[in-house]
């Protein structure tokens, strides 16, 4: 790791949570585990890679920046749910939705808490309501999943 001295305490704080996190992400890939687990963890990994190579290449970057991009990935994501046709995706998407909710966690976290007022599940309840109406439309037919190819 390096580190960046001009970096202000915050934004070290910040690469710290997510260097961390990706270490011990990386801790949890083990052969035996199933092939979607260790896609999600690869998927985590990723994610939090593309956060952090934004932060050292920005080193004038603000916690709120930070957190207003994740914000930006989330709705990106949310959007997709809406527009999902298979379970097969609703899944992928929730499971980025579950990492981009804990990486904004840890970008806007100060000692265990979140600072009043923020925006921080902000989109949990229209997730879920969206993640409800897709797959119950599902469930009955109302929604067309294209036919898989064996």
């Amino acid at each position: 790791m390096q580190y960046h001295l001009e970096w202000s305490d915050e934004l070290q704080a910040i690469e710290r949570k997510l260097l961390d996190e990706i270490e011990s992400s990386e801790k949890e890939l083990h052969p035996k585990h199933a092939d979607t687990f260790t896609a999600i963890i690869l998927r985590k990994i990723a994610l939090l890679n593309e956060i952090l190579g934004i932060v050292e290449s920005s080193p004038s970057i603000t916690t709120e920046e930070i957190a207003a991009l994740v914000d930006h990935k989330l709705e990106k994501e949310v959007a997709a749910l809406e527009n999902a046709k298979q379970i097969l995706d609703t899944e992928r998407i929730c499971d980025n939705l579950r990492i981009l909710e804990r990486i904004k966690y840890l970008i806007i976290e100060k000692n265990g808490r979140v600072p009043p007022g923020d925006r921080l599940g902000r989109l949990t309840p229209s997730f879920r309501q969206i993640y409800t109406e897709v797959m119950d439309e599902l469930r009955t037919g109302n929604k067309k999943c294209p036919e898989r190819s064996t």
